[in-house]
């Protein structure tokens, strides 16, 4: 069997009896459903959503009803008791924006509802890449976890021999004493890993809305990593700057903020109030009126204060908008290297580092079995084996850090 083979294999077959994996899709599913972060961003979207149907709606009309002609008691001042006499008038009238307003209204309220719901796709993003992120980390710490096991048997054999040695006047003292000494820290090792196991456990379990108690089935296997033309960084950054949710957000918000800039300018005009009125007199209706009320525009300051305010809130949002495209642009650079040159350190742990660390610690093994090495380079060649395997796990999740940051990134997976 190939030696990369058996290695691999050290690496996976102490999982072969835990429960099936969860799909990473059915994970992400269940988030996206239990989420109380993407609920309220969903719902908040809902609001956004159902206040444009009334944004550019008429106000109420307003129904106005007077007395006139209330004679006042002699002497006095106050109004006679009985209204006799009087003039009773029933008004109703309905304020008409100056043509175009409400239409503005509504497309500031479409803007708003896009953003809302962009918004909650980012949240819904940012969710899955965490959830990804700390899936893989309880992978990388189940693999390590298994390599620490695998050298805590061996070198409990090492220290077996070690001490059958001393029995036998072949050996030191010292030697029992630094095998046991390491083989105490790999243990020590392997429960500091379990703790952290709990801990990636318990942030999975936050991340899908489940109860802490609840045990965790083994995680989802590495995902595959694209290969690199998958991954092509100007390719990247126009997904990017098509697709990523929060960039949609603020091009909706530049939307929003150039249509409030333009009704600010349309309130130059006036707006008016039309009614009509049916006069009451003697038990009877004797007369109508029909009228039209406009305002003058005449507060110079106040207008102009209100087109200066959104003219400065719309470039905002372009300068907003524009930040927010460097700073995707400036962390697709950054993911997009970081997991090329994890590639490359994977390839060059799994393919040489770690076989040659194996055969090291295999030889090293062997010899001390037949007194032609020592116990210290037993240890020397048991911590490149253990160094060489952390790497390799630290380079996998190097890169599904970046592969997740990534697709957060772009809005998609890979």
């Amino acid at each position: 069997m190939p030696r990369r083979i058996a290695l691999a294999l050290m690496f996976t077959a102490a999982f072969a009896a835990e429960a099936k994996a969860e799909s990473l899709d059915a994970l992400l599913d269940e988030a996206r459903r239990a989420s109380p972060e993407i609920q309220a961003a969903a719902l908040a979207a809902d609001a956004a959503q159902a206040r444009v149907a009334g944004a550019g709606s008429l106000m109420d009309p307003m129904i106005k009803l007077g007395i006139e002609n209330w004679g006042r008691s002699e002497p006095g001042y106050l109004p006679q008791s009985s209204s006799a006499g009087t003039m009773k008038k029933l008004t109703v009238s309905q304020n008409l924006p100056f043509w175009g307003k409400r239409e503005m209204k509504r497309d500031i309220a479409e803007a708003e509802a896009r953003r809302a719901a962009y918004t909650a796709e980012q949240t819904a993003n940012e969710l899955a890449m965490r959830l990804k992120v700390a899936l893989a980390e309880i992978r990388g710490i189940t693999e390590s976890l298994a390599l620490a096991k695998t050298l805590e048997r061996r070198l409990g054999t090492i220290a077996l021999a070690a001490k059958a040695r001393y029995a036998e006047g072949e050996g030191q003292q010292p030697e029992v004493t630094r095998v046991t000494v390491e083989r105490a820290a790999i243990v020590a090792e392997i429960a500091r890993m379990e703790a952290r196991r709990t801990v990636a456990a318990a942030r999975v379990n936050r991340l899908l809305a489940r109860p802490q108690t609840q045990k965790l089935a083994d995680v989802p296997e590495w995902r595959r990593v694209p290969e690199s033309a998958r991954y092509d960084l100007a390719a990247l950054i126009d997904r990017a700057q098509r697709d990523n949710p929060d960039l949609r957000a603020e091009r909706a918000a530049i939307d929003g903020a150039s249509r409030t800039a333009d009704l600010a300018q349309r309130n130059w005009y006036p707006d008016f109030e039309v009614g009509v009125a049916a006069k009451r007199e003697m038990g009877r209706v004797q007369s109508y009126e029909a009228m039209v009320t406009m305002s003058v525009p005449l507060q110079w300051s106040l207008h102009r204060s209100e087109i200066s305010s959104a003219r400065a809130a719309a470039a905002a949002a372009e300068n907003r908008r524009d930040a927010a495209e460097l700073r995707v642009a400036e962390s697709l650079a950054a993911a997009w290297a970081d997991l090329a040159a994890a590639r490359e350190v994977e390839a060059v742990i799994r393919d040489t580092q770690l076989p040659q660390a194996e055969l090291g610690f295999n030889a090293a093994a062997k010899g001390y079995e037949f007194g032609r090495v020592g116990a210290t380079d037993v240890l020397i060649a048991e911590q490149q084996l253990w160094k060489s395997g952390l790497d390799l796990v630290a380079a996998r999740l190097q890169q599904q850090s970046r592969l997740a940051e990534i697709e957060a990134l772009i809005g998609d997976d890979l």
